[in-house]
């Protein structure tokens, strides 16, 4: 994005992006960035910490954990665009700036 327009190319090259934070929605939304791919950063979270418990649980006995084989999660994903950013579906693809 930052080399786009430092190569003073805005509306030239189209720039793509991948997680919805809120810097890079700013940018989608003023035109800056074209599409974003988004996932459900919620949901990637809640599946992390549950892999984490499942560990943990499986390790009762104190000893340290010991690597296990990686856990296999299907995260939904939905691509963003100036006309679906701000759409009831888009929500759960939004990073959060704060916890609530």
């Amino acid at each position: 994005m930052t080399a786009v327009q430092q190569a003073g190319k805005q509306g030239k090259v189209l720039v793509y992006s991948f997680d919805a934070t809120p810097d890079i929605v700013a940018a989608l939304k003023s035109g800056t960035v074209a599409a974003l791919l988004a996932q459900a950063p919620r949901k990637l979270g809640a599946e992390a910490v549950q892999d984490l418990v499942t560990a943990l649980k499986a390790g009762k006995s104190g000893a340290a954990l010991k690597p296990a084989s990686p856990q296999s999660s299907s995260v939904p994903t939905l691509v963003l665009a100036k006309d679906n950013v701000n759409s009831a579906a888009a929500g759960d693809y939004l990073y959060k700036s704060t916890c609530d």
